[in-house]
């Protein structure tokens, strides 16, 4: 409606969208569409943990995207990420004026430029991170697709979704009951501190649903990676199950070719720093509170064991698995995540230094720390 309506020249576009718009791979074709036919010329995103809207009763991070009827030129988008959101209408006026006027945004937040050919792909990441080195780092890593990353679900079967394991089994179980599975239910930060797990619960088939159960019970895997987090309490994003389960905050991970050290290095990586940057590169519904369809899981890249030695992950799993992991926020500053990190740079070819300084970026972001930008006012 927006195409038809804009002016043919110098028609315009103002729209305020969830930020998760902007970056999930199912509204890529929406964004490949507006880059099309308008100048994405500016996109302001809140990283305000207060007030994370533009819109009122709304719980969820949104975006504001201005775009024009494009010259023959294609110019950069301008990003802004705002520390803080205004108060009234008086500090709104402030701080539009001052995007209007390209004036430094100070303690209001920051603002850097994010190059057409991206936006034309529908890259639009950098309005998740209020630290564009983030942004340009899931860049780095999209480069590394063509030698040593693939999409895990190249690699690996992932499924079933954790709706559907609720809608098959009761979570109260009991004893003896035939067709019982082994479920992964709840994802508690308190509970779950290492790659290692163990099931919570023992699904019982809801008496409809039996037959549909039995078929989910096969698809159980001792390998498990996270379908929904708080980026503020997260430690472990996947975990590796004493037993084959299923999983309701979690999801089964199976290769195609069974082989444990790549289980196991799969586990580690998703727990590296490169892995946690593809899963907040990944987020739904909110930036904060992140949610993960199958697609988005099956888009992660992951090494590929046909094309790199895994090997320093595996051993890295090993020498680690029971080890505490801290919360995102303090991920900075802990030797178990440090220590998968050097065999995730090892094996993706990567600075240790570098990975390290994305550890450090994360746990400072807005999104992740649950607190204000350190610069904001």
């Amino acid at each position: 409606m927006a195409d038809v309506l804009a002016k043919v020249s110098a028609g315009s576009l103002a729209s305020v969208v969830p930020t998760t718009a902007l970056t999930g791979a199912s509204s890529v074709a929406k964004r490949k569409f507006l880059a099309e036919r308008f100048q994405i010329e500016t996109i302001v995103t809140s990283h305000d943990p207060e007030r994370i809207s533009f819109s009122e009763n709304t719980a969820i991070h949104e975006s504001l995207v201005v775009g024009r009827r494009p010259e023959q030129e294609r110019a950069p988008t301008r990003f802004v990420s705002l520390a803080r959101m205004p108060r009234d209408t008086h500090e709104a006026i402030l701080l539009s004026d001052r995007i209007n006027r390209r004036e430094p945004l100070g303690n209001w937040g920051t603002e850097h430029l994010w190059p057409w050919p991206r936006i034309r792909e529908g890259e639009w990441t950098a309005a998740q991170f209020f630290d564009v080195e983030l942004a340009h780092a899931i860049h780095d890593l999209a480069a590394l697709a063509e030698t040593v990353l693939v999409p895990a679900g190249d690699l690996c079967r992932i499924e079933p979704d954790g709706r559907r394991v609720r809608d098959a089994f009761v979570r109260k179980a009991s004893p003896d009951v035939p067709g019982q599975a082994p479920i992964l239910w709840d994802h508690s930060t308190q509970v779950q501190v290492t790659m290692e797990a163990e099931p919570d619960v023992f699904g019982t088939p809801k008496p409809e649903r039996v037959s549909y159960a039995g078929q989910l019970r096969a698809k159980s895997s001792r390998l498990l990676i996270v379908n929904r987090l708080r980026t503020n309490t997260v430690r472990i994003s996947a975990c590796y199950a004493s037993e084959p389960a299923l999983g309701s905050a979690w999801t089964p991970v199976t290769p195609i070719s069974p082989d444990p050290a790549f289980e196991h290095a799969l586990c580690a990586w998703w727990n590296s720093t490169p892995g946690i940057l593809t899963l907040l590169n990944s987020r739904a519904k909110a930036l904060d509170y992140a949610r993960f369809s199958l697609d988005s899981l099956r888009s992660l890249l992951v090494p590929d064991p046909s094309r790199v030695a895994i090997g320093a992950l595996a051993e890295a799993f090993a020498a680690t698995r029971s080890k505490e992991l801290n919360p995102w926020p303090q991920m900075h500053d802990c030797p178990t995540r440090a220590a998968i990190d050097q065999a995730a740079a090892r094996v993706v070819r990567i600075d240790g230094r570098t990975v390290a300084d994305w550890r450090r970026r994360i746990a400072c972001e807005p999104t992740v720390s649950g607190v204000p930008h350190r610069e904001a006012a």
